[in-house]
């Protein structure tokens, strides 16, 4: 009997966005498209109704992204990336000095020059990934008591002004936006396309094997393309890949996986890039002996490499 291997997902529970096996290239090493940015103890949005204190709860860090990567089971990712929606993360903690249990998740909203949206109650019927705080809301109890929202807005916002509102006793409570996530939230969404693969065919028990391919943004605005192998058959698991790219920029993306198996197994690789181009493969595994040029699918070309470093996410 063949020994099966699993990588290790740190799934929910341990917001956005960190703490996996992934390779980023760019300046934000969070993997995310915008910082995780304090904000600023609750205020008044123009117009609207009085600020109050009573607030059980308050924001701590806001993301906006235009994609994300979710559980499709325990061993394995997709990847959504709309072309016409974007992501705000919300993380939540209790205001100091609150007891008992935070308001309702349908209490809080995110105010957009007026128009509100509510928070998703679930993503694809499945847990998010790379989410450290657990979702709200949170047990009273709880060591580390904090929560994150998940709201869904269109791209090519063109607003002033954004915020997030809760319902209180006395009326709402807001926290406007920091002004990096607003220009976030209303910039040119990136656009990203895929080329030049280089996909291993063989490999040899408990060796790294090389993949590449060329990851360009054709949109007006800066991102980081996500994406996710998975593995099957002789290995389970999946690992992330995190590129970050300005509008128009360029790069050869290179990391590497393990093959195990015995001579004659074949080993399921899925490249899951949420329609981008999405890849499926099959490497052999081989027995004693030199690798050949054979053993790519395809050799990748680009005008520059990625420098893959650790990444929180």
């Amino acid at each position: 009997m063949h020994r099966r291997r699993f990588l290790t997902l740190s799934a929910l529970g341990t917001a956005a966005l960190a703490g996996c096996s992934s390779r980023t290239n760019g300046t934000d090493a969070s993997g995310t498209d915008g910082t995780a940015t304090p904000t600023p103890d609750p205020t008044t949005t123009d117009g609207g109704p009085p600020s109050t204190t009573d607030a059980p709860v308050t924001v701590t860090d806001v993301t906006v992204q235009h994609s994300l990567r979710y559980l499709t089971a325990p061993d394995a990712l997709g990847v959504s990336a709309p072309d016409d929606e974007q992501f705000v993360f919300v993380t939540l903690a209790p205001a100091d000095g609150a007891t008992g249990a935070p308001p309702p998740r349908a209490g809080f909203s995110l105010a957009l020059d007026g128009e509100t949206y509510a928070p998703l109650d679930a993503f694809e019927g499945m847990p998010l990934y790379e989410v450290r705080a657990g979702p709200y809301p949170w047990n009273a109890d709880d060591d580390d008591p904090t929560g994150w929202l998940l709201f869904r807005v269109p791209t090519d916002l063109d607003v002033e002004s954004a915020a997030v509102e809760v319902a209180t006793g006395q009326g709402r409570d807001s926290w406007p936006l920091p002004a990096d996530q607003l220009t976030r939230l209303t910039a040119p969404p990136p656009s990203f396309a895929l080329s030049g693969f280089s996909l291993p065919k063989r490999g040899h028990h408990d060796t790294p094997v090389e993949y590449s391919f060329t990851v360009a943004n054709e949109g007006d605005g800066p991102g980081t393309f996500r994406a996710a192998l998975n593995f099957s058959g002789t290995l389970y698991g999946a690992s992330t890949i995190d590129v970050s790219l300005a509008a128009g920029e360029a790069t050869t993306y290179r990391d590497t996986f393990r093959v195990y198996g015995e001579p004659g197994d074949e080993m399921g690789v899925e490249l899951v890039t949420g329609g981008v181009a999405d890849r499926q493969w099959t490497v052999t595994v081989v027995g004693d002996g030199t690798a050949t040029p054979d053993d790519h699918t395809t050799t990748a070309t680009a005008a520059s490499d990625a420098t893959a470093t650790d990444s929180d996410s």
